[in-house]
């Protein structure tokens, strides 16, 4: 079973593979995308809320077990 990752301010991160492919994003901009975590809210035992600030500019939010680290988006399975 995949540990849940954990973030905090400051980390590079990515979207995870497996959060990509269930929702069929197979797209090379979502794979690519990279940004920066601002602010980290907890929700509920090993879950939390992450906001990210993408190097696009965009702001947004999403479980951490949706996210990577991006210095560990090589050890994801395609």
């Amino acid at each position: 079973m995949r540990s849940k990752p954990v973030f905090t301010n400051g980390d590079r991160v990515a979207m995870a593979a497996a959060f990509l492919r269930s929702i069929m994003d197979y797209s090379h901009a979502s794979a690519s995308q990279r940004g920066v975590v601002t602010h980290v809210s907890p929700v509920h035992a090993d879950r939390t809320l992450v906001q990210v600030q993408w190097d696009d500019g965009h702001v947004s939010k999403s479980l951490n077990v949706n996210l990577v680290h991006a210095d560990r988006i090589h050890l994801e399975s395609n």
